[in-house]
């Protein structure tokens, strides 16, 4: 930078110019000079506007890319639309079609609700007449267990069993009722009778007429034989009568071997006397297990006579209690009729 002593000096320098050229002439420098300027100026607005412009052109290019894009996203966009208005109209076709199901649904369910009360009606009548047929099942039951009983009574009065009989008081009713089978009294202390035969125990069948012990027998399996079809009971050892024939016969535990048969027709004989005292226990063994299936107990096998007895007494004991019973049951069942159609009225 030119210091306070220069300027003179630049002042000299200046003035010896302007003295060297002419006016014009330095009218003219400086009208260059201002055209330089001017012209600098204009090229420089001239980069600066041309550097604008490609920086648009650059800007164009990019919106021109970008707009691709956008067209592209757009399509992209479209096609999404078009397969969700696609999936839109299937659902709701497929909600049009729900709601149909969800109607014909509507009204099985009214269907299935009719047809469950109608039912419900029919099951509270059915389950109504079911109660009324069990008391009648019921009444029927008993009266036929009554019926049972006063038909073992009956029994009882038929075969007419007597226990510990004194033997002279036996005798004279043997020598009246059975002239065929009197004879002399036996040694027994205590007689048992059935239908005023003595059936001796099967310990003491010595000393006693064939032909009595062979009737008693006969009776004997005669009565078990009438109790089996009163109670619809099976004894263990089938038993058969056939008056003077009666047999009893033993099942085998091997299914391709015929039951043993035991006789009662000939007592004393050495061929069917072993026979026939095991066809007397075999009947022994009926009486205990009708005993024990009544509830009874057995103690002694060989007291045959008292053994029925008691079990028969048993079972036709309580009559009266069960006669009255039945007629109460009865009663309460005669307040409700069936009518034709099933239907219960009071």
């Amino acid at each position: 930078m030119p210091t306070g002593r220069d300027r003179p000096n630049q002042r000299d320098n200046s003035e010896k110019i302007k003295a060297s050229v002419t006016a014009s002439q330095w009218y003219q420098a400086q009208q260059l000079a201002q055209q330089a300027i001017e012209l600098q100026m204009t090229n420089a607005e001239c980069v600066k506007k041309i550097m604008e412009k490609a920086k648009e052109r650059e800007k164009v290019f990019e919106v021109k890319d970008d707009i691709i894009k956008c067209k592209a996203y757009n399509g992209d966009l479209e096609r999404k639309i078009e397969e969700a208005r696609y999936r839109v109209n299937k659902l709701q076709r497929g909600l049009v079609n729900k709601d149909k199901n969800i109607q014909l649904k509507r009204l099985e369910s009214e269907d299935i609700t009719r047809e469950k009360e109608e039912i419900e009606d029919k099951i509270n009548v059915m389950s109504e007449t079911i109660k009324v047929l069990g008391k009648r099942a019921k009444v029927t039951q008993l009266q036929l267990k009554l019926r049972q009983r006063y038909m073992i009574k009956e029994l009882m009065a038929i075969f007419d069993i007597k226990i510990n009989l004194d033997p002279m008081d036996f005798a004279k009713r043997s020598a009246n009722g059975h002239p065929k089978f009197s004879s002399s009294p036996c040694r027994c202390q205590k007689m048992d009778t059935i239908l005023g035969l003595h059936l001796p125990n099967l310990t003491s069948l010595l000393n006693h007429p064939e032909q009595v012990v062979i009737s008693a027998m006969d009776q004997l399996v005669h009565l078990l034989i009438s109790v089996g079809h009163v109670l619809d009971y099976s004894f263990r050892h089938q038993m058969h009568y056939n008056g003077m024939h009666s047999h009893v016969s033993r099942m085998s535990p091997e299914s391709d071997v015929k039951d043993e048969v035991f006789k009662f027709h000939e007592a004393y004989s050495k061929d069917n006397r072993d026979k026939f005292i095991t066809g007397y226990s075999l009947v022994n063994r009926n009486i205990a297990q009708l005993r024990y299936d009544n509830g009874l107990h057995t103690n002694n096998e060989d007291r045959t006579l008292l053994n029925i007895l008691e079990v028969l007494t048993f079972i036709g004991s309580g009559l009266e209690r069960e006669k009255a019973e039945s007629k109460k049951q009865l009663s309460e069942c005669e307040k409700k009729i069936l009518r034709p159609n099933g239907n219960i009225t009071p």
